[in-house]
């Protein structure tokens, strides 16, 4: 049985998938106000770095790329494009990512809404569809919201100045756009609802006093979030979620509210009351997360990993450690482990950007092909985009990772 596990640790919400009782992918939600949307107040304009340094909270600062500025964002003033931002405007800004060690938060422009099916981004352009969805899936998708996009005309509310259709954002169809029984129709009344509630955000942006939070996801959407993250990535797995548990009757509560639920109702759910067992103790987590901070991973084979952390890259080193030597193919064997693990521990430790992975050096090119397929394979498994680039001239494998919220060693609650 497959387990998806909501529990808490130290103050923050820990989404676990257990396939075969082995962790395999893990989410925090943590109150860091990532994709809140505020009114800030621009403080400071660099220009040799081309930034501004946003006030949004009476003791928070963040950065704020000059190029996110979006015209509609500007609160204060009739902002055209191309237009200079000054020392005092007011701007809507949502906050992309927490300040992480000596960074400041992230924050931009490009307002980002969403809804069941879609995201909509303020100062984007053009239809796009999830990476999770087969390639026909996704060209079926983005042509039925095309077409529907030119022979209709938006019904947009009355709040704040007008919004062109097709212009002034850009559309994200999301992965559950592509489930089975969604209808164009479901999706496009999706897209008019994500709209109409931008049109009323930006207009009330108007009317608010400085730092007032003009969005926060709601809870439940963000429960759901996490956990629809946690099928899908059962379901490339070709693994079935059997099972959602938690330890917290408000949680209960919450998942119960979830689509995930509406649309897949046979999924078993459990409560585990906390005070007569221990979900993380029942299953393992503390130790199978301490397994995760240790820079030595052992393969079944006898090799092992060594992972190193640092700010401009991460390094996987494959060594041959205990493998009986003779065997044939003994190194393209490893090599196939190593990669499996190597995905896993990435995922795990949600590493992100540049990743270079040292696997043990093969004679035949025809086995590095196969190494490259099954990476590739594994990358898609992955909730977050993971890119495989190339095999270097030294045998090293090249790939980069999207950023989604802090690695497992910067969690500063679960060191």
């Amino acid at each position: 049985m497959n387990q998806i596990i909501v529990t808490q640790q130290n103050q923050e919400w820990l989404y676990c998938a257990l396939i075969n009782d082995h962790l395999e992918y893990m989410e925090w939600e943590a109150d860091d106000h990532t994709d809140e949307i505020r009114i800030g107040r621009v403080e400071n304009i660099v220009e040799n770095i081309h930034a501004a340094f946003i006030r949004y909270d009476k003791e928070q600062t963040g950065y704020l790329s000059l190029k996110d500025v979006v015209p509609k964002a500007v609160l204060n003033r009739t902002f055209h494009e191309g237009d200079r931002l000054r020392c005092g405007d007011d701007v809507a800004v949502q906050i992309r990512s927490a300040a992480l060690k000596t960074k400041q938060p992230h924050l931009t422009c490009q307002l980002a809404f969403a809804g069941r099916y879609c995201v909509l981004t303020l100062g984007k352009k053009g239809v796009g569809c999830s990476l999770k969805l087969s390639g026909q899936v996704r060209e079926r998708l983005i042509r039925e919201v095309r077409e529907k996009l030119r022979s209709e005309t938006p019904k947009v509310s009355e709040h704040g100045p007008e919004l062109v259709f097709s212009e002034d954002y850009g559309i994200l169809l999301r992965t559950e756009a592509g489930n089975e029984g969604t209808s164009p129709d479901d999706v496009y009344a999706d897209i008019h609802d994500a709209l109409n509630r931008m049109q009323e955000l930006l207009g009330r942006g108007r009317l608010l006093c400085l730092y007032s939070v003009l969005y926060r996801k709601d809870d439940v959407l963000a429960v759901n979030d996490h956990l629809m993250n946690l099928y899908h990535f059962c379901k490339r797995a070709d693994a079935k979620a059997g099972k959602i548990l938690t330890d917290d009757s408000s949680m209960l509560n919450m998942i119960m509210q979830t689509d995930l639920i509406r649309m897949h109702p046979e999924l078993e759910k459990e409560y585990h009351n906390p005070e007569e067992s221990n979900l993380k103790l029942l299953y393992g987590l503390g130790s199978k997360m301490e397994e995760c901070l240790q820079k030595k991973v052992w393969l079944k084979s006898g090799g092992y990993l060594v992972i190193e952390q640092t700010e401009a890259m991460n390094v996987i080193d494959v060594n041959t450690g205990k493998s009986i030597t003779g065997k044939k193919n003994i190194f393209e064997q490893i090599n196939l482990e190593a990669a499996a693990e190597s995905l896993r521990q990435i995922r795990l430790r949600n590493l992100s950007g540049m990743i270079m992975i040292d696997f043990i050096n093969m004679d035949d090119p025809d086995a590095y092909e196969r190494l490259q397929a099954e990476i590739e394979r594994l990358a898609l498994l992955d909730p977050v985009r993971v890119q495989f680039t190339d095999f270097t001239g030294l045998g090293i494998a090249e790939l980069t990772r999207s950023k989604k919220g802090k690695s497992l060693i910067d969690n500063q609650n679960i060191q």
